[in-house]
């Protein structure tokens, strides 16, 4: 009789453990909820293979300090906001618009960009506003922030398409669109790991600036996301923020080519 009685004793003190455990790990809210991301150069993207990128190196480095113990996951966006209530996620980089502002908590911002529309070179026209290129046929990616814009502002010639190299081709090629609208800092990424020339394009208007932060799903507890706000916060504080954009060479001092040709 001795022998199942250990038994049992052993089975309840396993079963004990495990639902402490899961309660701890309930109460820190860290292994209730993926931390995705997509390929959004140069933002986030696998180069050889390892995932890079400035808002990588920010997540990463507020993952190190949250204690969070998985890893950060690619999937492809579309998918992901399709599903998005299937289960609990941290989703970045993720740009802050109004229509999105009640169905997530934020965390942020990780990153400050701005959108803008760029022109091939020999356009010298002067554009001052949006409702300026509102004729033009633009490319720009589907199913994102930029491509919500233009749909909001019923612009009649908007170009989708895949990935943001076949814009800078298609633009400086001459082929199908006129102007392309992106965000700068992917604007100059694209171009740099297309081996294009940067002086065949120019921007013709600054449009607005965005904000990038993390977006949680609802269901991650309040305190959670008061945690990650306040290690953000804190590399701000001791200097880790600047040194991540210094590494990416990220600089808000250089110029933008705008309106005049």
């Amino acid at each position: 009789m001795k022998q199942p009685m250990n038994l049992t004793v052993k089975t309840l003190l396993l079963v004990v453990w495990g639902l402490l455990y899961a309660g701890l790990g309930f109460a820190q809210g860290n292994s209730s909820f993926l931390v995705v991301t997509d390929q959004f150069p140069p933002y986030s993207y696998l180069h050889k293979g390892q995932l890079t990128g400035v808002a990588v190196d920010i997540v990463s480095e507020l993952i190190h300090r949250t204690g969070y113990p998985g890893k950060i996951v690619v999937r492809p966006w579309e998918r992901v906001l399709k599903h998005a209530g299937e289960q609990q996620k941290m989703l970045f980089p993720f740009t802050r618009r109004p229509y999105r502002e009640k169905h997530y908590k934020w965390i942020g911002p990780i990153l400050d960009d701005r959108f803008v529309v760029s022109v091939p070179a020999s356009d010298t026209k002067i554009y001052q506003a949006m409702a300026d290129v509102r004729t033009l046929r633009i490319g720009v990616v589907r199913s994102t922030p930029t491509e919500a814009r233009l749909r909001a502002l019923e612009f009649p010639h908007i170009q989708p398409v895949s990935a943001e190299t076949l814009n800078a081709k298609k633009l400086i090629m001459g082929q199908r669109i006129d102007a392309w609208y992106s965000s700068w800092l992917i604007m100059k990424h694209t171009i740099r790991i297309t081996g294009l020339d940067e002086r065949k394009i120019r921007i013709a208007v600054n449009d607005v600036n965005v904000q990038m932060y993390i977006g949680a799903s609802l269901g991650i507890p309040d305190e959670t996301v008061h945690r990650w706000q306040h290690h953000l916060d804190d590399m701000h504080a001791d200097g880790t923020y600047a040194r991540i954009l210094k590494k990416n060479s990220i600089e808000w001092n250089e110029p933008l080519r705008l309106s005049h040709p």
